[in-house]
């Protein structure tokens, strides 16, 4: 970015500021990497950057219990770290996307908890924005290994909680969605996308790549280096990945669990901006 570039976006976070500081509703703290991020994200357009805000707070605020009401610490956490990767690789893309891998490696379900899960995919995307500070990626890629996902698995997935986190990332995600690629499908992956398609946007669906195996097609997508050892790639092991981000996890957990960043005041939401519940069943 120009100097120039570089100005002229510092002044649109200021003003985003001043906005943001103005609108009691809002939660009182909020850091400037942050709103960079929704500027950025919004490819600059201001208006846009405080309508994403407006709804990314308010599908937060109507469902504590996954986006309010966590610890990195706590038992369900702890739980799904040992039965779900969902790990940020290093590096960026050739295009300048971050790639996310994310595996169940437990075939138990007995232990499997959705709920608990998109609770800790919500911690790691804040994790990762709040310690990536001014590098803002062009996009988002999820890589996700299908082989130890099993019907039961499925069956433990409510339509409520799918709904808000496709609602979640669909529109109130301060990223872009690039691409999400699934390895290793299994035969009930077309049944399982026939749910799906209710929850999400057209785009996103196009979006979809299916693999028997890491391939070459699939490199095409995701440079191989970028992937951790296990799948020929260079990012590391994936016990080291693991490890590295539950620390980020615990390193933010007084971030994380600050109801001063995240709790809106219902009793001052703006006149006319649309309800959460309005967000969901819009989608």
């Amino acid at each position: 970015m120009s100097k120039e570039s570089e100005a002229e976006l510092l002044a649109k976070i200021n003003e985003l500021e001043e906005w943001y500081q103005m609108h009691p509703q809002m939660p009182r703290k909020i850091d400037k990497c942050i709103l960079r991020r929704f500027i950025r994200v919004m490819d600059d357009d201001l208006e846009k950057a405080k309508r994403l805000l407006e709804v990314h707070y308010k599908i937060r605020n109507q469902f504590p219990d996954i986006f309010l009401e966590r610890d990195p610490l706590d038992k369900g956490t702890e739980q799904i770290c040992k039965l779900w990767d969902m790990i940020p690789l290093p590096g960026l893309t050739n295009d300048n996307c971050t790639v996310a891998f994310h595996r169940i490696r437990d075939s138990n379900t007995d232990k499997f908890n959705f709920r608990d899960g998109a609770r800790c995919l919500v911690m790691m995307f804040d994790t990762r924005f709040i310690c990536d500070g001014e590098r803002i990626s062009e996009g988002e890629i999820s890589v996700i290994d299908m082989s130890g996902c099993t019907l039961g698995h499925v069956a433990k997935i409510t339509w409520r909680d799918l709904r808000i986190i496709a609602t979640a990332t669909q529109d109130g995600l301060p990223a872009k969605i690039k691409s999400v690629h699934y390895l290793n499908c299994p035969p009930f992956m077309g049944k399982l996308m026939r749910v799906l398609k209710w929850f999400l946007k057209s785009e996103i669906i196009q979006s979809m790549h299916f693999y028997l195996s890491a391939d070459e097609t699939f490199y095409e997508h995701v440079p191989k280096d970028m992937m951790p050892f296990e799948y020929g790639g260079k990012a590391g092991k994936l016990c080291d990945l693991r490890e590295l981000w539950q620390q980020r996890l615990k390193d933010q957990r007084s971030y994380l669990m600050d109801p001063e960043y995240w709790a809106i005041d219902n009793s001052k939401l703006t006149e006319g901006s649309p309800s959460t519940s309005s967000i969901i069943n819009n989608n």
